[in-house]
This record gives structure tokens, C-alpha cells and sequence, in this order.
């Protein structure tokens, strides 16, 4: 395991922190080479300081050995296909949307199949019956860093949403052109529910040890995947669960998803360019505004305002305050997504014995760059002020959800392991950048943060989709990817 150090006395802009020597803080076998890793919101005015393993030196992948890696994935590139439909086939509809759904249990067992195949030592945990988690660790040849891939396993509905704009051709789509459950190939795209969220990920991590494991290359470190279960449902039942319970002990993950944006979505995401490596994730926080209110009986020579009443009062000042923190700037989100949105209303039936109050919920993205605690109490002192001078009113509000932002640097060595191998497989560098929107990882880094990269060719903006695809050429280059960043962040020896 990676050391991991807290030092307290650091800039709160880690930007600032990049490149400075700690290495007289660490224990001598380890190297002097340190990254900064901001994780807001865990502990206060604390970083941790996240080291290279000093015995296990980075190991560039040699030339000859990626150009056999890039052949063997091109020679079984159908084979590889096969196994991406037949997963796209077996339907795995996270059940908690669709009732009728058999969920993740039989995807699951195709999974642990080919895991133990590989010689995974595998475990399955289960929150609920019939909703298996599996935690997977190829145990490394030697000494070194552990890595831990995750993807779940689940997928939304075919029509979660009644309509869809095409982030391609920008048509506004209600119905697919395809049966999103036959794993339909068609102008060079594999289409279905899954091929981008994330059921082809899970095969591309597969597939790529599999590549590795026939070329006789052996892995120095340990290598994790966790495959997960509800987690287009907030993850109570899968990575959630795990990171609140279990202990996963590595130095870096991957979160492996589609990464890429199309033009079309370059006009809502500015950070965004084309084949991206995201290297931080943003944070959400949901709010919970309680309104009450006071009436009197008809007769009473007073006059009172209801909650509903007050809701309506405030609800201009609050459109106003969400108006000044939407206009913000800022380059990774651009300009076509707020940041902070009324999401609903809610009321309790009338009750004459209860106090009546209505809730309206509002949800606040956090950017890595923003302490969310600073977010939290200037939202807490703008609810305080409605209160002040008026009558019959009173205002409770409290954090419904509070996801932590997060970004490893530039500089980390599993950012280095990723961009290497895009520029191998692709000859390209990849934009390094920021995930404007919170995803699944970040209910393990929330609870257990590790430097961590989100990374797989394909459009991120085709999850969830009608007619959600992937190109078969970009299948087959992440798993070149995914093979090459485990070896040189892993280590290896090759037995040609």
C-alpha cells in the first residue's frame, strides 16, 4: 500500500502545493516524489499527501511489448465484439426502476465466470438478495501499489427519459432505431443499454488482463475490480455499502467509463475537448428549505401567512440568489448547466394538529475548486436572512446529501500511467480535465478518497440515452488502454 501521510499545514490551493519537497516527512524507503490530493470536506484544513512506493519504481511500457499488446487485442478485436454483445444481451435493468427486471444476478454470474477464469480470488457481497456486489483482486507477482478498477454492473431503463437529443446528430430522439436489448451493430457502432454505462467498461477490464495473461506478462501489484450493483439508484446496495464498510487499501483507481464529448456537448461543457482523461470530479450538496408558516382563526383581529404563502415570497429572492451563483464562470462547467437549481416541492397532507411547513429542495454543484463547507454556510446564512423582519415566518434548512469534490494532480503517477497510454493507442494527448457533474465514484471517494482518473473511449453524453452506442473501434482501443496503464502503474515482467 502506497503510504498515505495528513499534513495540516498546507495552502488551501493545492495548486500552490504541486512540486514542493515533503520527502524529510516520509519514512526513508520511500521516495521523495509527492502528490497533493485536495479532498474537501473530510477532515478540516487537512490534505493527504499520497507517495510512489519506493520499491516499485513507474516502469514504462517497452515498445515491444505494447506493439504485441496493440496486435493481439486487433487479432481477437471479434472476439472481443462477441463478448461486449452478449453482455449488452443479458439484461441487467436495475430492479428498483423496473420490477420486472431479473437486475444484476445473471450478468453477474458471466462476470465472476470469467474472473475466476483469469484467476481472480473473488467475493460476492450482497446488501439485498439477488442484487450480488463483486469484489475481485488479482493478487500481484510482487511487492508493489494496488490498483482498483471499478464499473457497475446495473443500467437505467430503455426509455428512463420520454425523449433525448442525439449528442451526435442532434436530432431529438423518442424512440430507438433499434432493439436497445439485441446488441445491434450498425454503421460501426454497437448499440444498446450499457455499451456506455457502463456494461462494455466491465469487459474492456476483463478483456485487457485476459490480453495481458496470454502474452505471458505478469503484474508486480495487485490489481482490484469492484463491479457493483444499484448504482443508477445512489448505490445503498452496492459501492456505497462497500466504501461505508469495507476497507479497499489502494493507492489509485480508475473509474472506468466513457470519457470522450462531442462537439455538441463541447457547447454546454467548455472543459471538455474531445478524448478527455477526468482527473477531478465535482461535488453536490441538496439542500432542504423547511418554510413555515402561522394563520389564525377567522375571526382573530390578527393576520397570518401560510407556509404556501411564505414559499411564494420567497421564491423570487431564491431565484435571485441561484442567478448569481449560476452566472458564475467558470471553465470547467461552462455556461450551459447550472450550477444551483430548485429540484422540487414537497408538502405534508393538511393537518390542523401538525404545524404545516412546505420543503423546497435545491441542489447546489460544487466545483473541486470551491470549499463546500464555505458553500453550505453561505447558503444557511442567505436562508437566515429571509426571516429577518418579517412575521409569521420561519425557515429550517438542512444538508439533504453532501457529495465531497474531488481531484488528484496533473502529476500523479496514475494520471501519467493514463495519458501515456492514450498517447500509445491513439497517438494523441488526451485533454486532461474536469467531470462537471458528480458520478458513481464518487460514493467511494466521498467515504475513501484515492487518486483517481475516469477514462474509456466512447461519448459520455450517450449514457442514459435512446439509442445509446459506442464505436467498435473505440471498444477495442480501451482495452489497449486499460492493458497499458496497468502495467506501467502496476509494474510488471514479461515472459516473451
Amino acid at each position: 500500500m502506497i503510504q498515505q501521510l495528513l499534513l495540516t499545514d498546507v495552502s488551501d490551493d493545492w495548486e500552490t502545493e504541486r512540486g514542493k519537497d515533503y520527502s524529510l516527512l516520509l519514512p526513508k524507503n520511500y521516495v521523495s516524489v509527492v502528490y497533493v490530493v485536495v479532498v474537501f470536506g473530510q477532515t478540516e484544513d487537512t490534505h493527504q499527501l499520497y507517495t510512489k512506493f519506493g520499491g516499485i519504481p513507474m516502469r514504462k511500457v517497452s515498445p515491444e511489448l505494447a506493439t504485441a499488446i496493440t496486435n493481439r487485442v486487433e487479432k481477437e478485436r471479434d472476439m472481443i465484439i462477441d463478448f461486449a454483445r452478449n453482455i449488452v444481451r443479458t439484461v441487467s435493468v436495475n430492479p428498483d426502476l423496473d420490477p420486472e427486471s431479473p437486475g444484476e444476478v445473471t450478468v453477474a454470474a458471466i462476470f465472476k465466470q470469467r474472473l475466476l477464469d483469469l484467476g481472480f480470488d473473488v467475493e460476492e457481497i450482497y446488501v439485498e438478495e439477488g442484487r450480488p456486489n463483486l469484489l475481485s483482486t488479482l493478487p500481484g507477482t510482487e511487492e508493489g501499489p494496488r490498483l482498483l478498477f471499478n464499473a457497475h454492473m446495473d443500467t437505467v431503463r430503455p426509455y428512463e427519459e420520454p425523449e433525448w437529443l442525439d449528442a451526435e446528430t442532434g436530432q431529438l430522439l423518442t424512440e430507438w432505431s433499434v432493439d436497445p436489448f439485441e446488441a445491434v451493430i450498425k454503421d460501426g457502432y454497437l448499440y444498446g443499454r450499457g455499451t456506455c454505462d457502463h456494461k462494455t467498461e466491465i469487459v474492456q477490464m476483463l478483456e485487457a488482463v485476459r490480453i495481458l495473461k496470454e502474452l505471458g506478462v505478469n503484474l508486480h501489484g495487485d490489481l482490484v475490480f469492484v463491479n457493483d450493483s444499484g448504482e443508477e439508484t445512489g448505490s445503498a446496495k452496492g459501492l456505497l455499502h462497500m466504501a461505508q464498510n469495507i476497507n479497499f487499501d489502494v493507492d489509485a483507481v480508475v473509474y472506468a467509463c466513457t470519457t470522450d464529448i462531442t462537439s455538441l456537448g463541447q457547447q454546454y461543457f467548455s472543459g471538455m475537448r474531445g478524448v478527455n482523461v477526468f482527473t477531478a470530479i465535482s461535488g453536490r450538496q441538496v439542500y432542504r428549505m423547511r418554510v413555515y408558516g402561522h394563520t389564525y382563526h377567522t375571526l382573530t383581529p390578527k393576520t397570518g401567512w401560510n407556509a404556501a404563502e411564505n414559499v411564494a415570497r420567497i421564491l423570487p429572492e431564491l431565484q435571485d440568489h441561484m442567478d448569481q451563483v449560476n452566472r458564475r464562470l467558470n471553465v470547467d462547467f461552462g455556461t450551459g448547466k447550472p450550477w444551483m437549481r430548485l429540484e422540487h416541492m414537497t408538502a405534508p397532507e393538511r393537518d390542523r394538529a401538525r404545524k404545516p411547513y412546505v420543503d423546497l429542495i435545491i441542489s447546489r454543484t460544487i466545483s473541486p475548486k470551491e470549499d463546500p463547507e464555505k458553500q453550505w454556510q453561505n447558503f444557511r446564512r442567505w436562508a437566515a436572512d429571509r426571516v429577518v423582519g418579517r412575521d409569521h415566518i420561519r425557515v429550517e434548512v438542512k444538508k439533504d446529501m453532501d457529495w465531497t469534490p474531488y481531484a488528484t494532480p496533473d502529476g500523479h503517477p496514475i494520471v501519467e500511467a493514463t495519458v501515456n497510454a492514450v498517447r500509445t493507442v491513439r497517438g494523441i494527448e488526451a485533454n486532461v480535465a474536469t467531470m462537471p457533474t458528480p458520478t458513481g465514484i464518487a460514493r467511494l471517494l466521498t467515504n475513501q478518497p484515492y487518486p483517481t482518473v475516469l477514462f474509456g473511449f466512447g461519448s459520455v453524453n450517450f449514457h442514459h440515452a435512446i439509442d445509446e452506442r459506442i464505436p467498435i473501434q473505440d471498444i477495442v482501443d480501451t482495452v489497449k488502454v486499460y492493458a497499458l496503464l496497468m502495467l506501467e502503474f502496476l509494474g510488471y515482467s514479461w515472459d516473451q
